[in-house]
């Protein structure tokens, strides 16, 4: 575990026997305290941390010999926290839902739907209410799209008309913006939205080589949007496979820009890929993984 009060200087938090032999997957925290959820072989774990540094854990859930439980998703919400996870053996074999209204005790509950046709690994929430967007896997999409007060009730939205959302935020501004690909071609887009299920398209990849060009986060930054993935170096060269990171920024929703050397992240980059983002208000720390080099924090100043 490792803090930062700004998003440029980290700090390591002693090693503790609560940690020993597990693995922390995520971390959201609340207005009252930090929590995270972890694997240590069949068990799904949970810590829970007023500050950032003092941690206890718990066992939330075991799997039966064979079966791992894998977090995929947890915002805290006006309910307190809901976390999704994936139960993995060679393949996906299914999904569980869990709830806390304090990060402390966890109960098992019902997902939004047992007819869905994909993962659940968006999961995201605002003062109001939880907003759930699934991954299609087995077909068309079908009961992927989901909004809730409390975590526990359930109610349906639209996707876009001819898209496939993969992930989801919600602005300062009480506005959506998903990311996701078009339904038939895969060419990744971004929509915005005032409210849920009106999608505005607001962005096409620039080139078609849907093996590269990817989408597959967007984060609520300092001063707007991140949306990140990979794009196609060589576009035009259908026979050379060259993807790079990709990094999108937008104040509003609206209009995007790709980020680059000049605004002082790193790139282009080969086998790298940036899987989650937090702002503090001010600064913007992106988590950036290489198939090569150690794990990396690039942090964005407000502009």
């Amino acid at each position: 575990v490792w803090t930062s009060a700004d998003g440029w200087t980290w700090q390591r938090v002693p090693d503790d026997k609560v940690f020993d032999g597990a693995v922390l997957r995520s971390a959201p925290a609340s207005d009252e305290a930090v929590v995270a959820l972890g694997t240590k072989g069949r068990r799904l774990l949970g810590w829970y941390s007023p500050d950032g540094e003092s941690w206890q854990r718990t066992t939330i859930d075991t799997v039966d010999k064979g079966v791992e439980l894998f977090p995929a998703a947890l915002p805290a919400g006006p309910a307190g926290f809901v976390a999704a996870s994936s139960m993995v053996t060679q393949d996906l074999a299914g999904q569980r839902f869990y709830a806390s209204a304090d990060g402390r005790r966890w109960q098992e509950i019902d997902p939004p739907s047992e007819t869905a046709t994909g993962i659940y690994r968006s999961l995201d929430a605002t003062d109001d209410e939880y907003i759930l967007v699934g991954r299609p896997l087995y077909g068309p999409p079908v009961d992927l799209y989901w909004r809730s007060s409390d975590g526990l009730d359930w109610e349906p939205f639209d996707g876009p008309e001819d898209g496939v959302l993969i992930d989801l935020a919600v602005g300062a501004d009480g506005s959506f913006v998903a990311v996701g690909t078009h339904d038939t071609t895969l060419v990744p887009m971004i929509w915005r939205a005032d409210e849920l299920g009106t999608w505005e398209l607001v962005y096409e990849a620039p080139s078609d080589k849907v093996t590269e060009e990817r989408l597959e986060i967007v984060d609520v930054t300092s001063s707007g949007f991140l949306a990140a993935g990979t794009t196609s170096a060589c576009p035009e060269q259908a026979d050379r496979f060259c993807p790079v990171v990709s990094l999108l920024a937008s104040e509003d929703g609206r209009e995007w820009r790709s980020l680059g050397i000049e605004d002082g992240v790193p790139g282009p980059l080969h086998d790298t890929q940036a899987w989650a983002a937090a702002t503090n208000g001010v600064n913007t720390a992106v988590l950036a993984w290489h198939d090569v080099r150690p794990t990396e924090v690039w942090t964005i100043p407000a502009e």
